[in-house]
């Protein structure tokens, strides 16, 4: 039942991402399916929920415009490879140092981000 919720949320989300950043939907939809099959084979956890953000969205739209699809890749194993080195350093035990606030700010300002962004589409207008 639990993976029929999530596949029900991931499926729809993974399309809008795709078309958010700069691709297409079958993009968005292959690289969920790509990305959730990965995480299940390297994760050593029991349980993973996986899946794109909002905040990846807007990051990986500024890119893919300024410079590229093929960017994204580069943006895509260089950030691999930071959360690798936090993994293998233990750094992660330093996130519950983050106040709550700005993890708030951080997400209410991708949200404004994507709010912005996506006023274009709502009216039917290209700007």
């Amino acid at each position: 039942m639990a993976g029929l919720t999530v596949g029900a949320v991931a499926l729809p989300l993974a399309l809008a991402f795709g078309v958010a950043s700069g691709s297409t939907a079958a993009a968005g939809l292959v690289t969920a399916i790509l990305a959730g099959l990965l995480i299940g084979v390297l994760s050593g956890a029991p349980y993973q929920i996986s899946g794109p953000t909002g905040a990846m969205s807007a990051i990986l739209i500024l890119i893919s415009q300024r410079y590229g699809i093929e960017a994204v890749w580069i943006a895509g194993v260089l950030s691999g490879a930071i959360i690798l080195a936090i993994g293998l350093l233990r750094m992660g035990r330093f996130i519950a140092y983050i106040p709550a606030p700005v993890i708030s700010g951080f997400t209410s300002g991708i949200a404004v981000i994507i709010f912005v962004g996506q006023i274009d589409n709502f009216l039917g207008v290209k700007t």
